[in-house]
């Protein structure tokens, strides 16, 4: 299983600008499957917030050790 996160900054000059957004409400069963959601949910605040972000993919559960 995988969970989904972004990171969103304002400001590429300013870290702490940035946070990190995990989706919680789904779990993905492959890394693939988490990739081709979080590329799209990355595109949108890219395009439409006008915010710099970017997706990440991280194995949780049994398969993470």
């Amino acid at each position: 299983m995988f969970i989904g996160a972004i990171l969103v900054c304002a400001t590429m000059q300013n870290a702490a600008s940035c946070e990190v957004k995990l989706n919680t409400s789904t779990l993905y069963n492959t890394q693939q499957e988490c990739v081709d959601d979080m590329m799209q949910v990355t595109k949108y605040v890219v395009e439409s917030l006008k915010l710099k972000a970017r997706p990440y993919c991280f194995p949780i559960g049994a398969t993470s050790v």
